[in-house]
């Protein structure tokens, strides 16, 4: 654990400004999170949670438990879904930021009524997940550097900077996006990157440098899930060892 801790900070001297875990399709552990909001303190980076739906009011709690820096809903489709993540977050004494996931072809289609809404204005920013947006297009994930999908993909940072609102793009980011990212973020659409676990700031000191930042970005979620499976496997040969040892008296 002390080296991922040692990655991670090396990896805040590069730009990384955050740590991004996930109720939805990650499925994160109370114990995980709670290790991790630890980590994020001591190293002052922010975490940022998605929550399981636009009306998670439970993972919310915990978001509100833990003093995330940001939450963020997925799969908002319509201009109904952000209402209804605006009236869940609201009721409750969250202060952080607020963000949303563009990630299906129907947000695409209506993003300008999404964006445009009255409830957009809480929002801190939005973030394109590439990977969803791509398979809802009908396309496989490998397919997220296609012509179409990068045109789509430029069309929602733009727009929602019209608005002011912080950018970040995630889905199968690798070396193969570096060009795209670069041109997304000498035209100031772009603030942000991330991989499912780590997020990364771009700006003028690290946007050429993104090969060998994007690697060690990959190594420390590689680091983190060895870590996560080692801690857990300890308890599973623990309980199958007991278990064995109560069978064996029938």
């Amino acid at each position: 654990m002390s080296y991922i801790v040692k990655l991670l900070d090396e990896l805040k001297d590069q730009g990384v400004v955050g740590i991004k875990q996930s109720f939805e399709d990650e499925g994160v552990l109370d114990s995980d999170l709670w290790k991790i909001s630890k980590v994020c303190r001591d190293l002052d980076l922010k975490l940022s949670v998605k929550i399981g739906g636009c009306e998670a009011i439970s993972d919310i709690n915990r978001c509100i438990d833990l003093e995330v820096n940001g939450i963020v809903a997925p799969m908002i489709e319509s201009r109904f879904a952000l209402q209804k993540f605006s009236e869940s977050i609201n009721k409750l004494p969250y202060h952080g930021n607020k963000f949303i996931n563009i990630e299906s072809v129907q947000a695409y289609k209506n993003l300008n009524d999404i964006l445009e809404s009255p409830t957009s204005k809480m929002l801190s920013g939005i973030v394109v997940g590439r990977s969803d947006l791509t398979k809802s297009f009908g396309y496989g994930k490998q397919d997220v550097m296609s012509d179409e999908i990068c045109r789509v993909v430029t069309y929602i940072l733009q727009e929602s900077k019209k608005l002011g609102m912080k950018t970040y793009m995630g889905g199968n980011i690798g070396t193969q996006s570096i060009e795209f990212i670069q041109e997304l973020f000498n035209k100031g659409f772009l603030d942000c990157i991330e991989t499912r676990n780590v997020i990364l700031g771009l700006d003028e000191s690290n946007i050429n440098d993104l090969s060998k930042i994007i690697s060690h970005m990959l190594e420390w979620e590689s680091l983190w899930l060895e870590s996560k499976a080692t801690h857990y496997n300890r308890f599973s040969t623990e309980y199958n060892t007991r278990s064995k040892e109560i069978q064996d008296r029938l």
